[in-house]
């Protein structure tokens, strides 16, 4: 077995960046690799395998460094002289580090984290055994162990254990589990999972947990890792991923949702995200957690909702339509704060505070009508960025682009001017609002923005005197001063400029006509 697996791996560097070559063939475990932990539980035998040794019941280990976790191969023999159970099983780590936000111990002498307990660190690990004598794959965040793959129960039951153990993960963080018992010539595979929730490996390591008759019973050999660091994911940034879309009233036939767009001019990768509500307190509760390792290119649209079918069937999605189902926690019908949070669940990504009276005022049962984002630049804090779904979508529009959507740009070459000459204020997806466009030549420009009636009379302050950005719009839904809306018929939408340091004014009457179809 050594010499077979010596050739394998002496061709293996022509392929991939090896990382770990294991026989302990040289007699001990102190150099080439250095094996770091509870050393004193452990020697190399007369036969070149590492072997327990503890006196006492224990959970020992040895870790050493290996940062292998994208493209990677971990290969084992384990043997154990004893039935395997809950008191009695071994463990390989695949890759383990600090949590981010750790601050591990340093080696002095190397400049690098001293090893810490393997129970105390993020990452992958096989068991072999246990309670149900299986082969298993767990992540690990610190205490939390979660099972991803869980084996064929009996596969390790027997008076021995003698099993070869083997994990892949492709560029996609793809595991792929094996075994292979001594008395089989293939491996069998265990299970296949995909998990992106830890990026980082630091050390690979080995277990075993005895009781007081089996500290002797366990060993380990032919030790094979291959592979590379995982390729850094870019930092999400506050603003990279906004909300986009909220559902947080459902229609009777479907479900909530919240959909996200991503602003960044990267492809992002989740990996532990959640949407939170902020209570009145300023404290966090009812987190959604976003599943891990969806992708999302840039621009790209992605819903999130407890029934994808039924959200799908409602509003006649699209196949390309992104609509992902996940746990779900219950919206606020009435009015929330959310916030999304990165996968420390402690940065904020963006957040938005809706409520049912941000809808148009002709809509008299929000039930079932989403609030769109007129685009994913505008702040998604700012009540003025959101408008009610347009009715052709059955007023909503999850995982595309958002039918209230309006893209800032230059209308016409005139420095101000109105998208279309009539709106119809109704809320059917056609010209709902009178859109004002302005693209300003410099910065410093100051606008005004008033409705006058055909006889001069001020209608409605659109707004007060605003510093402008270099271009955007202003949207009149049409509503007067009361809330109510405006009689159909010709309005005229007054624009006054105004650069202080230049000492530029303009004045512009552009007239619109409101209707009611």
């Amino acid at each position: 077995m050594k010499k077979t697996l010596l050739i394998f791996w002496l061709i293996m560097p022509f392929f991939c960046y090896t990382q770990l070559i294991e026989s302990f063939s040289d007699g001990n475990f102190t150099e080439n690799p250095v094996w770091e932990g509870t050393v004193n539980n452990f020697n190399v035998n007369s036969s070149f395998q590492l072997q327990s040794a503890a006196a006492t019941p224990s959970t020992s280990y040895l870790l050493t460094r290996s940062e292998a976790l994208e493209n990677a191969v971990w290969e084992c023999h384990f043997r154990i002289d004893y039935p395997s159970s809950s008191s009695n099983y071994a463990c390989m780590y695949l890759s383990l580090t600090a949590p981010a936000d750790a601050a591990a111990p340093q080696s002095p002498a190397a400049n690098r984290r001293a090893v810490p307990e393997p129970a105390t660190l993020h990452g992958y690990y096989v068991m072999i055994g246990g309670t149900a004598d299986e082969v298993s794959l767990y992540r690990q965040l610190g205490a939390v162990k979660t099972k991803l793959i869980d084996g064929t129960d009996k596969r390790t039951d027997g008076k021995t254990v003698d099993v070869v153990v083997k994990v892949t993960r492709d560029s996609t963080g793809v595991f792929t589990l094996y075994s292979r018992l001594a008395s089989e010539t293939g491996y069998y595979t265990e299970g296949t999972v995909r998990d992106v929730s830890v990026q980082q490996s630091e050390w690979f390591g080995l277990s075993f947990t005895n009781t007081a008759t089996t500290g002797f019973s366990y060993f380990f050999d032919d030790i094979a890792v291959s592979g590379r660091p995982v390729t850094p994911l870019p930092k999400l940034r506050p603003g990279d991923l906004c909300f986009n879309e909220l559902m947080f009233h459902a229609p009777v036939d479907a479900a909530e949702y919240i959909e996200l767009y991503n602003r960044s001019e990267l492809k992002v990768m989740l990996t532990g995200q959640s949407v939170a509500v902020r209570r009145a307190d300023g404290a966090l509760a009812a987190a959604i957690a976003l599943p891990a390792g969806l992708q999302l290119e840039p621009g790209g649209y992605i819903a999130f909702t407890s029934d994808s079918m039924k959200v799908r069937h409602h509003h006649s999605s699209p196949p390309e339509a992104r609509i992902i189902q996940c746990k779900w926690t219950a919206l606020n019908n009435d009015e929330a704060t959310l916030v999304l949070l990165d996968a420390d669940r402690v940065s904020w990504i963006d957040s938005v505070h809706y409520s049912s009276r941000m809808h148009h005022v002709l809509i008299r049962d929000a039930a079932g009508v989403a609030l769109e984002k007129m685009h994913p630049d505008l702040p998604s804090f700012d009540a003025a960025s959101w408008h009610s779904a347009a009715s052709q979508g059955r007023f909503g529009t999850p995982g595309m682009k958002n039918s209230q959507f309006r893209a800032p740009g230059e209308a016409g070459g005139a420095v101000v001017g109105l998208e279309q000459s009539w709106f119809s204020p109704d809320n059917d997806g056609a010209n709902d609002r009178c859109i004002i466009r302005y693209t300003m030549p410099e910065a410093g420009y100051v606008m005004k923005l008033t409705v006058l009636t055909p006889d001069g009379a001020v209608w409605l302050q659109l707004n007060e005197a605003e510093l402008l950005s270099g271009e955007g719009i202003v949207a009149w839904d049409g509503q007067n001063a009361e809330g109510r809306i405006s009689a159909p018929g010709i309005y005229i939408v007054v624009a006054e400029l105004f650069h202080p340091e230049r000492g530029v004014t303009k004045r512009l009457k552009m007239p619109v006509l409101l209707t009611i179809r």
